[in-house]
């Protein structure tokens, strides 16, 4: 819908331009061209206000966060829920995946709950958030062991006890990896 208000903004423009007298005919007037990509068209489709369903997610993620995409999913479908059964953090602030607020990183967050949990604009900027904030946590991981992560597994060990300490989470998290893995890796 966004796109063709567009195209109907830019035809008005050029028969402006056409009206003004500054162009003899219509074939004088400077056509302006743009052309949304594949990606940008995906997302006009889909309702940033509302959460999407885990693999409507998944397609978005795979297309703006590759390398993070399932590990993305497994930890979203862990900390709020999974279609339509979203945490209280999820609804109310857009926070999918239990971020707590950056202190001293690049974000998408536009502020802080009182319990110190960022709040997004929409459920496209925690996802982006949280893309930045595994570059960083790979970053460090590569300082140490001069390499990037193997897999999921090795993030989720690497994150282990400062992202989420309970062994419980741990457990789910390794289900929920090899389950994404299993459903949209091919």
């Amino acid at each position: 819908m966004k796109y063709l208000k567009f195209l109907l903004l830019l035809f008005f423009y050029q028969m402006s331009l056409f009206a003004s007298d500054k162009f003899k005919s219509v074939e004088e007037i400077p056509f302006i061209y743009y052309e949304l990509t594949p990606k940008q068209i995906a997302l006009e489709a889909i309702n940033m206000d509302s959460i999407p369903s885990i693999d409507t997610m998944y397609a978005i993620a795979r297309e703006y966060i590759p390398e993070n995409a399932t590990f993305f999913i497994a930890i979203k479908m862990e900390e709020s829920g999974v279609d339509n059964h979203n945490s209280f953090l999820a609804k109310e602030y857009n926070n999918l995946i239990g971020m707590r607020y950056p202190r001293n990183r690049e974000t998408y967050c536009i502020g802080s709950t009182n319990t110190n949990y960022s709040i997004y604009r929409n459920w496209f900027e925690c996802m982006l958030d949280f893309n930045l904030y595994m570059e960083n946590i790979e970053n460090s991981f590569k300082k140490k062991h001069k390499r990037g992560f193997k897999n999921d597994y090795e993030k989720l060990d690497y994150l282990f006890n400062f992202y989420n300490g309970f062994d419980k989470w741990y457990n789910d998290m390794v289900f929920l990896i090899r389950y994404t893995n299993k459903k949209y890796v091919k």
